[in-house]
């Protein structure tokens, strides 16, 4: 967390996105994803977004509402 919370402060005042590379329609995050997870040592799993979003709303969910997640 603390990396990303830097990045942020050292992004210029008029800085839109703090990751750029990626941005776009041409870009696809799957691919790119899936090879820094096999450089990390790890075996990419299916559904790699779709696994972190649901995985993400569990954990909200267990410290707040439903419906404050789902909004």
């Amino acid at each position: 967390m603390q990396p990303l919370l830097d990045a942020i402060e050292s992004m210029p005042a008029d800085a839109e996105f703090l990751v750029w590379r990626y941005h776009g329609n041409s870009t696809n995050l799957r691919t790119q994803f899936g090879r820094i997870i096999e450089k990390a040592g790890l075996k990419p799993w299916p559904k790699l977004f779709q696994n972190l979003r649901s995985t993400r709303q569990t954990e909200l969910m267990e410290r707040h509402p439903m419906q404050a997640v789902c909004a």
